[in-house]
């Protein structure tokens, strides 16, 4: 048993009580606020393109939109931007995964965002030193900046003595490697490259990637404390943070301006556009949103530096990633149906946990007005001595309104009197010894004077109570919710099909109505693995009814070529002999030349939905465990019921929906005529069924699939609504990001081949019919095989995607760049009608390519062959168009490469 000293009681429950008010303040709606808050934003370096989405949302005015004044601070040499943020001097910062240290040291940090999914710390090397790999380092001066444990965990992985480096304090700047005072030091791969290859220096460069060390970098990071008592506030701070991100990697060139006009000229232009080219690969905003992290890179990055020894193995995050946006850190979790259903008592259960944790905390470091601040504790409070046959020594006022007993009937009864069962008591005195005096938030059974059996949710402690050895137990009532978890238990295989099928299954189709590619969740849906649904034709996985639907549209799709429509709500038999009712969205999949390939769908159990329309006439359905949200209106739209699902979804909790009117929850984005159908469709007694977007409490937008239900008295008469939601905005997501890789190339995220063909066709039918000026590059990089063999696909790859984001840098908006395939690419120039504009256009392009690429830390010199074609009535047809551009671009090959070639219109042949 953990002895407290007698001088130690209970004065911090005053501080609690305190605190207690304090959050309530907090959660009471706020006054809007008349001027804009003043915060801070650390950075970790010197005002560069590094830190480019924060200038661009100061730029853009999202800061301000949010009701913020951001100061952007620079650090100096030597300053640390965590040390800032745990002083006050900032509210938030920029950090590096060594904020795992510092969180694990104590430090309150919470990680917002993650701005590079890719580290781009590095080692640079240099080659006069006789360093050629990562082993060379063995004897050598090295430096290695603060911050910057996950190199030294590189070095461990690859087995580098590190005992024997000579390392040295890092001075900040690369003249030091420049003048040979040290072999290797930690750079930036974004920043001090450009001023190694500018002076000429010969360096390589390991990456922690190489040894399959993948960490975040620049993490914007805040505070526990600001989390707590500011909490809309940061969440604003970190909405508009993430939109200057995606703002600033969209318009390099514009965030390069500002950061020279405000920010002085520490880099030259080209510096903060070799930033810009260089962050491309390592932000990857063209693949995943600014700020997205998972849980899992934490852990591993976490597992890595446990083996270095400056982490316990399995050090819990919890309190470290921020999860205020939900689903953010990609970790994700399936909610069980009771779960749904107790959502409400479960959130007043962890409020009381947060409470009994601070309170048992504060509990433990004071000893002065032990029984009168127990006294006035808001929830029960009961003392115990800790032996088998220990008498209860105290209860509070609060534990004797809750239960209903006089504390001058309970005081001095052998306290296990009052558990359930007894072996409950002795393990828990048991576990305190073990968990070193305090135990927080577990779950028993105790029982009254007369038997009647109580469970509660208890925290304990170990005390100094009066001069004797005691344990204090607080405890809050959650008998409702376990007989509510035990109702639930006894319908639980009612809804299993529900629960087992909240998957949607992907699935494509090839033109013989055959399926190509099942996702594994089929399963779960229809009992048939995905191999069994691949050898079933279109009617073995269709019910005959169903089948005649999908055979009129499969009949519309081989002939036209397009679907007959989007949805389809199809019923299917499962393995067991059973059906299934699906809503099946289905769009059509070609290859890269345009033709008809077959089709690609996203299907969606809604037999409870189905089973809900019917169930709800009778008004008998217990919907508050439907996972879907659900909620019922009068006539007139005035909200009667949600459903928890409903409220989680939405954000609103039931009291702030009930009485209002569902156009609260508009989002703009519908016109008036959309709703005007819609109430026409239900006033009319008829069930209505689409998409809709609608807006969340914090106002995000979110796509919803709705199916609203008239409900009709004796009479016929239209009395109620109920409306059944299904948020698809994952689905969305899905469907948007399949249409982009149909169009744009993976690689550059260019348009491909089909979209550049697509654009073509309109462009070339508008400068027919009305005579707009069109021109056509077709390029080839010269040089590009030789990158490719000597220094690998991985260098080829960067090497193609750094040239389509210079080539994009040097057209304008207007302008479509394409990538054809391996190194050739294609530009689209509207309204050229000059051969000097589209020659002005290629030199461009050739001045793109005088500057050498970095790649991988090596230097990659390419040049291009442009073929040029300029619109003539004598091209019959786009394709003659691109042929002639493609003649050209071989000319300029067989001419030398590094040059254009204009193409001449074919000459109509003479009249006989």
């Amino acid at each position: 048993m953990r002895h407290l000293p007698s001088s130690r009681p209970l004065l911090p429950l005053c501080r609690h009580l305190s605190a207690c008010l304090t959050f309530l303040l907090l959660i009471l709606p706020a006054a809007p606020a008349q001027a804009l808050e003043n915060v801070t934003l650390q950075l970790r370096w010197r005002h560069q393109f590094q830190f480019a989405g924060y200038y661009a949302a100061q730029m853009q005015g999202y800061y301000r939109e949010a009701g913020l004044a951001v100061d952007i601070r620079e650090a100096e040499p030597g300053q640390d931007a965590v040390q800032a943020v745990l002083e006050g001097k900032a509210q938030y910062g920029v950090g590096t995964s060594d904020l795992l240290v510092h969180y694990h040291r104590g430090a309150p940090v919470l990680v917002l965002a993650v701005i590079f999914q890719h580290s781009p710390l590095a080692i640079a090397a240099r080659r006069a030193a006789g360093i050629r790999n990562i082993h060379d380092l063995n004897g050598k001066k090295v430096m290695i900046e603060p911050g910057a444990n996950e190199l030294l965990g590189y070095l461990g992985r690859e087995r580098v003595d590190t005992d024997s480096l000579a390392l040295e304090p890092h001075s900040q700047t690369v003249q030091d490697l420049l003048d040979g005072r040290v072999d290797a030091l930690s750079i930036y791969r974004t920043d001090e490259l450009y001023e190694l290859r500018k002076q000429g220096e010969r360096v390589v460069v390991f990456t922690p990637e190489s040894s399959g060390l993948d960490f975040y970098g620049d993490n914007l990071f805040s505070t526990q404390a600001e989390l707590r008592q500011h909490p809309e506030r940061l969440k604003a701070f970190r909405a508009a943070s993430l939109k200057g991100w995606s703002y600033a990697m969209a318009h390099p060139q514009e965030v390069i301006d500002y950061i020279l006009k405000h920010y002085g000229r520490r880099h030259s232009r080209d510096h903060l556009a070799f930033e810009a080219e260089q962050m491309v690969p390592l932000v990857q905003a063209q693949l995943v949103e600014p700020g997205y992290f998972h849980v899992g890179r934490w852990r591993h990055m976490a597992d890595t530096y446990a083996d270095l020894g400056l982490l316990p193995r399995d050090l819990s995050l919890a309190d470290l990633l921020y999860a205020g946006e939900g689903g953010n850190a990609g970790s994700g979790s399936q909610s069980s149906l009771w779960f749904a259903a107790g959502m409400g008592a479960l959130v007043a259960v962890a409020l009381v946990v947060v409470l009994v944790r601070r309170y048992m905390r504060r509990l433990r470091r004071s000893a002065r007005n032990c029984l009168g601040l127990m006294e006035e504790a808001p929830f029960p409070v009961a003392v115990t001595r800790p032996e088998a046959d220990g008498e209860l020594l105290y209860i509070n006022r609060c534990a004797e309104e809750y239960y209903g007993v006089s504390r001058h009937d309970v005081v001095g009864r052998p306290a296990q009197g009052f558990w359930r069962n007894p072996e409950q008591r002795q393990q828990m005195v048991d576990e305190l010894h073990r968990r070193g005096g305090r135990w927080l938030g577990f779950e028993v059974q105790l029982q009254g004077l007369e038997g009647k059996p109580v469970w509660v949710l208890m925290s304990a402690a170990c005390i100094d109570f009066e001069g004797r050895e005691a344990i204090v137990l607080s405890f809050h009532d959650i008998t409702q919710r376990k007989r509510t978890e035990m109702a639930l238990g006894q319908s639980e295989q009612r809804f299993r099909t529900l629960a087992e099928s909240a998957y949607d299954v992907i699935w494509t189709m090839d033109l013989n109505g055959r399926f190509t590619y099942i996702s594994p969740s089929v399963e779960r849906l229809r009992g048939y693995t995905p191999e069994e649904v691949l050898q079933q034709s279109m009617a073995e996985a269709l019910t005959p009814d169903s089948m005649s639907q999908a055979a009129e549209g499969f009949a519309y799709l081989l002939r036209t070529g397009q679907v007959l429509k989007h949805h389809w709500e199809l019923e299917q038999p499962c393995k067991d002999g059973s059906t299934v009712w699906t809503d099946a969205i289905v769009n059509v999949l070609r290859d890269d030349e345009g033709h008809l390939t077959g089709l690609l769908g996203i299907t969606r159990d809604i037999t409870a939905e189905r089973k809900l329309r019917q169930e709800l006439q009778s008004r008998s359905v217990a919907v508050d465990a439907a996972a879907e949200g659900v909620i019922i209106t009068d006539a007139n739209g005035v909200v009667e019921y949600a459903n928890p699902a409903f409220c989680d979804m939405t954000g609103y909790s039931l009291e702030e929906v009930l009485g209002q009117r569902t156009s609260r929850f508009k989002s703009g984005v519908h016109d008036a005529d959309f709703y005007r159908q819609l109430w026409g469709t239900i006033t009319s007694g008829n069930p209505w069924r689409g998409e809709v977007v609608n807006r969340r409490k914090d106002g995000m937008l979110y796509h919803e699939l709705l199916t609203i239900a008239p409900v009709k008295n004796e009479q016929g008469a239209v009395v109620r609504y109920v409306a059944i939601k299904h948020d698809i905005s994952e689905r969305k997501r899905i469907e948007q990001r399949l249409e982009h890789l149909a169009h744009f190339d993976l690689l550059t995220d260019l348009p491909n081949r089909t979209l550049f063909f697509d654009r073509l066709q309109q462009a070339f039918f508008r400068a027919q019919r009305y005579q707009e000026g069109l021109a056509v590059l077709v390029l080839d990089l010269d040089g590009f095989k030789a990158v490719n063999d000597s220094q690998g696909h991985q260098a080829g790859d960067l090497l193609l995607a750094a040239f389509a984001y210079r080539l994009k840098q040097t057209l304008r908006q207007s302008d479509t760049a394409a990538r054809m395939g391996g190194d050739e690419f294609t530009v689209l120039l509207h309204g050229v009608r000059q051969d000097e504009d589209a020659v002005t256009a290629a030199n461009k392009v050739l001045e793109a390519l005088v500057q050498p690429f970095d790649i991988l830390g090596q230097r990659c010199q390419v040049s291009a062959s442009i073929g040029v074609a300029l619109f003539h009535q004598a091209y019959a047809s786009p394709d003659m168009l691109v042929q002639a551009a493609d003649g050209a671009m071989y000319e300029a090959k067989r001419a030398g490469k590094n040059r254009w070639v204009l193409a001449r219109p074919p000459q109509p042949a003479p009249e006989s």
